[in-house]
């Protein structure tokens, strides 16, 4: 179906509202501006660089922001996070050595798929830790598997409510919003989306950034490893491009 002059107005507009930014100009500014506290979402398809970004961020917040980073991680194999050089621990606390870093894995041995939440357990007894100790920064990776393969649903809602009170942040990644929990919807403060890869998602993650008109141009523009940056609080958006 033809889009109406109106429509591409709109369009047109919603394209010019967003501030296309280099990557190393808007990570310095970001890390600026982001308050340990402020929970992020990285939404984005396999092979756009979700997974690149989201370390990126992370490191940048244990340098420039001075928080301990830790990444909550259940795959089987997963050569990015092999590639980090962090330390790797199995189970909660790191030794003294491992902690002094600010930088960790929790990385559990993967139980197969006969035992999907057999390491349920060792990450519940991490999370209530950073909330005990305060001003963490937890990157869990994919979030719909925590949710629904080690079915720690109720918990990770609660966690997203409550861990701000402790300046603990989370940083949650997705390859869709469809299976995601509401809080990793309602309760970040900063939002990077990459293209989704059909028009039906496109409306749903545009939705989550605030404003479905708006924002749905934008996505649908957006080039490989490409995204839309969003202040859920301004209301403020940047595109940009890992790499530049």
């Amino acid at each position: 179906m033809a889009r109406s002059p109106a429509r591409r107005r709109a369009e047109a507009d919603a394209l010019a509202s967003v501030t296309p930014i280099r990557w190393r100009d808007l990570r310095p500014a970001f890390l600026d501006a982001h308050e340990q506290g402020e929970h992020v979402a990285i939404i984005g398809p396999t092979g756009q660089g979700k997974t690149t970004l989201a370390y990126d961020l992370l490191d940048g917040m244990a340098t420039r922001a001075g928080a301990s980073v830790v990444c909550l991680v259940n795959k089987a194999r997963d050569a990015a996070t092999v590639d980090l050089g962090w330390p790797v621990i199995e189970r909660w606390p790191p030794d003294y050595q491992t902690r002094v870093g600010r930088r960790v894995v929790l990385w559990p041995r993967y139980r197969g798929v006969r035992r999907p939440r057999a390491n349920a357990g060792r990450f519940l007894d991490a999370l209530d830790a950073f909330i005990a100790e305060g001003s963490w920064t937890v990157y869990v990776d994919e979030v719909p598997y925590f949710t629904e393969q080690l079915g720690l649903r109720r918990q990770l809602d609660e966690y997203w409510h409550t861990a701000r009170s402790s300046h603990v942040t989370v940083v949650g990644s997705s390859q869709e919003v469809s299976w995601i929990p509401a809080p990793f919807k309602t309760q970040q403060s900063w939002l990077f989306c990459f293209r989704p890869r059909t028009q039906e998602v496109v409306k749903s993650v545009a939705e989550v950034c605030g404003d479905r008109d708006r924002f749905r141009p934008i996505l649908g523009s957006l080039g490989h490893h490409e995204f839309l940056l969003v202040d859920s609080i301004t209301e403020q958006a940047w595109v940009s491009k890992l790499g530049t």
